[in-house]
């Protein structure tokens, strides 16, 4: 019982500092840092400090894609609003399945293999937050999955290859991370990474398919790509082992 309130505390305390560093740096709104601190705090207490480190690497990475080429994506109108800052509404998005998938390690005995979701789930997130970021200031051709027909860039749904492999190189590095810490066997390095890559690339299908036309938010289909990256890499490593 100690060590167990010992480690909320720690969740709670580191959380609330990088919450005020990010609100600080202008990374995230008030709303974000607010609910990103819970929802850090829960994935700190659940997967340990290993697991927030994978939180804290798609954060940075997010944020880094997120202004690269600002003054070109702002210009073209496809910029991220509030000035590239985020709100509660994109932490729940990105970290709302892996907080979960988190719980459900700990609180069940199938502690590994839904580690291995929450790999995925992070490694999907940031492959999906790299590939439209990249692909709104460097992609050449961006194209809808529905139809392949050319759209401009920042199009809903919108695909390009140079955000792919940003995507892909993205993920790969929360996949190395994630073996190289623990979190994730060396085994389910491969899953994960496949999970991922086609989890943002359906993503950019649903967003064509739904979001166009009003039936998902944004953030609904960002929810919804992590947990089918997470599901994903448990299949394929379930079924690869």
């Amino acid at each position: 019982m100690p060590e167990t309130l010992g480690r909320l505390i720690e969740a709670v305390l580191v959380n609330a500092f990088f919450a005020a560093a990010a609100y600080r740096l202008h990374t995230v709104t008030r709303s974000g840092a607010t609910v990103g601190w819970l929802l850090g705090a829960a994935i700190y207490a659940a997967a340990g400090p290993r697991g927030f480190a994978l939180l804290v690497l798609f954060f940075v990475l997010g944020s880094a894609a997120t202004h690269v080429g600002f003054r070109k994506k702002l210009a073209a109108g496809i910029a991220q609003e509030e000035g590239g800052a985020r709100s509660w509404r994109h932490a729940v998005a990105n970290a709302g399945g892996p907080a979960l998938l988190a719980a459900a390690s700990a609180l069940t005995s199938y502690r590994e293999i839904f580690l291995v979701g929450f790999a995925g789930a992070i490694a999907t997130a940031t492959g999906d937050t790299l590939s439209s970021e990249m692909g709104k200031t460097y992609g050449r051709r961006t194209f809808l999955l529905t139809t392949f027909r050319s759209v401009p860039a920042g199009t809903v749904g919108a695909v390009s290859l140079e955000g792919t492999l940003a995507g892909l190189a993205g993920a790969g590095v929360v996949v190395a991370a994630g073996t190289l810490l623990s979190v994730s066997p060396a085994s389910a390095a491969v899953p994960i990474l496949v999970a991922a890559f086609l989890g943002f690339m359906l993503e950019g299908y649903l967003g064509a398919l739904f979001e166009t036309r009003g039936l998902l938010t944004n953030e609904q289909v960002n929810f919804a790509n992590t947990l089918m990256g997470a599901g994903a890499a448990m299949l394929l490593a379930a079924v690869l082992r």
